[in-house]
């Protein structure tokens, strides 16, 4: 994202070879800076795929405020998965999300808090198992979506770009599913260990576009 903004800027600057005055490279520049904001709005990110590979995607994201505790008051952003999984539609305000138990929820013997996946937004870790078979597995269980973590804790810059595991499965997957960065599940999955009742409120979607100030509520570990 740096290098293209780099880029951009450093066409504006060659503007200067056509002869166009100061106050017209400043126009210039602000436009392209402008630009750019507005693909980082769409979700034109930089991302990575299942295997760490660099790659560009122009796809909406998901924000999402956590409302308590409010350790977390944050606004959050997800990448939903490209080909599996529903739209994120109007939740109740505010909808709730519990952990997963075990955090990877790959096999459907080893759930140990069924009840209260259901009617939640339920977050995952990656890792054990497909993104489709995790997702399977919590609508099985009820949830109402789920939110995939990366499981390198260290991740605050890279999401991954969740795509249909070709098990045949994957159009059976009839709930949102969103990728969220690892140091974010971090805090989440933590916020949950510290909240008595094992349940954060969140308010999702938001919507970013008609209100960019929510943008400067992102976490202070966050990249913008």
């Amino acid at each position: 994202m740096y290098s293209t903004i780099g880029g951009l800027l450093g066409d504006s600057h060659r503007t200067s070879r056509l002869g166009l005055g100061n106050s017209t490279r400043r126009i210039v520049t602000a436009n392209i800076i402008m630009l750019v904001i507005c693909l980082m709005l769409a979700g034109g990110i930089s991302f990575v795929n299942s295997d760490g590979e660099p790659l560009t995607i122009y796809r909406e994201a998901v924000f999402f405020k956590v409302v308590r505790p409010t350790t977390l008051n944050y606004v959050f952003k997800a990448l939903p998965a490209r080909d599996f999984g529903t739209a994120f539609g109007n939740y109740p305000r505010p909808a709730y999300v519990v952990g997963a138990q075990p955090s990877n929820l790959c096999t459907a013997d080893s759930v140990e808090n069924s009840r209260e996946l259901d009617g939640a937004i339920v977050l995952v870790q990656r890792g054990g198992c497909s993104f489709v078979s995790k997702s399977l597995l919590a609508q099985e269980h009820g949830a109402r979506a789920v939110l995939i973590y990366d499981s390198e804790i260290d991740n605050f810059s890279a999401f991954v770009d969740m795509v249909d595991d070709k098990s045949g499965h994957a159009e059976e997957v009839v709930i949102p599913v969103a990728f969220v960065l690892g140091l974010d599940g971090f805090h989440l999955a933590q916020g949950l260990d510290d909240v008595t009742d094992g349940v954060i409120d969140i308010v999702i979607p938001l919507n970013v576009t008609s209100n960019p100030d929510l943008l400067n509520q992102q976490p202070p570990w966050a990249l913008y």
